[in-house]
């Protein structure tokens, strides 16, 4: 088992340069920016992306790729103003590939399970992420301590799945429950898992820019080629509309993924996926006041529960020692 200051097994091409990304504090990952500040900025951008697609008249994985294609060229400027070092392609390499495909299947299983099934029911399933990561956290673990803050974790993640079940109940029940899309929806949450434990071996030994800026072009890449082969469009055709992937890319891109991505350089795996779960609330609340959209009944229990899981697994999750993700 790797320790925290080793590189992560499957990243070939690393010869000294980790140590000097590895070596940063674990509670304030790149830029001195705390982790539960990085948490909170993310779950906020994130939750605008159900904002913008409803303006779109675009398809879901066209957007998808398009907020994509727009970030990827911003994130080599930032890091190339911050002087970050010129890594060769294959550092990290089968991290980052991992997470990037991984990103790409979220992505494209997640809008076919919502051609089959409610929101709200493909919301719970794919929801379901945090569930598997902790346990994967969980076996890896070692010592009495860690299983007892695996437990605390355990607590906060049902709580804020109950709040997120509580919220889609109406429809839960009125939904035909296809297995296809279900079937889509777990897919979806499997490769959630491995977006983010790639990511977290991948930030290990990357810039956070940097690593997001080579995932991103790797899901983006799948992305194309599935588009292609379904005959989509990769280019929007108004100016409505590349308006609308630059605002995908800024808010939930730059400023969703981006942070919840550097918040893997210290806190575990199952913390950030939790935290991912806080998107259901706040963009319960931007479409309301941006759209004119009542919240589903249930909202605020619901929401009131998914904010307290959140915030038992952040804080008992940062406090316990972080299982390897290589």
């Amino acid at each position: 088992m790797a320790r925290e200051d080793e590189p992560a097994i499957g990243a070939p091409g690393i010869a000294s340069e980790p140590a000097a990304h590895a070596a940063r504090s674990p509670s304030r990952p790149a830029g001195g920016i705390p982790p539960f500040l990085l948490l909170a900025i993310g779950i906020l951008g994130m939750s605008t992306s159900s904002l913008w697609a409803r303006l779109s008249e675009s398809g879901p994985a066209e957007l998808a790729f398009r907020r994509l294609l727009l970030t990827v060229p911003i994130l080599w400027l930032i890091a190339r103003r911050r002087g970050a070092p010129s890594l060769p392609a294959s550092f990290a390499r089968g991290a980052v590939l991992a997470s990037g495909i991984s990103l790409a299947v979220h992505f494209a299983a997640y809008f076919a399970a919502l051609e089959r099934l409610s929101a709200a029911v493909t919301l719970v399933v794919v929801s379901l992420h945090p569930v598997f990561i902790v346990g994967i956290e969980a076996l890896r673990g070692a010592g009495r301590d860690s299983a007892r803050l695996d437990r605390a974790r355990i607590a906060g993640i049902a709580l804020a799945l109950a709040g997120t079940a509580w919220l889609a109940r109406a429809e839960l029940v009125r939904d035909d429950g296809s297995v296809s899309g279900v079937l889509l929806g777990l897919l979806s949450a499997l490769a959630m898992v491995g977006y983010l434990f790639g990511g977290r071996a991948a930030c290990r030994l990357l810039p956070p820019a940097e690593y997001a800026r080579r995932c991103y072009a790797v899901a983006a890449v799948a992305l194309a080629l599935g588009i292609f082969a379904t005959g989509g469009e990769l280019l929007p055709e108004s100016a409505r509309e590349w308006r609308i992937a630059a605002l995908l890319a800024l808010f939930p891109t730059l400023l969703g993924h981006t942070p919840l991505n550097a918040a893997l350089r210290s806190l575990p795996a199952s913390v950030v996926s939790t935290a991912y779960l806080g998107e259901v609330v706040g963009a319960s609340l931007l479409v309301w006041v941006f759209l004119d959209e009542s919240p589903p009944s249930g909202f605020w229990a619901g929401g009131a529960a998914i904010l307290a899981g959140i915030a038992i697994v952040a804080t008992r999750g940062s406090r316990a020692p972080s299982a390897p993700a290589g």
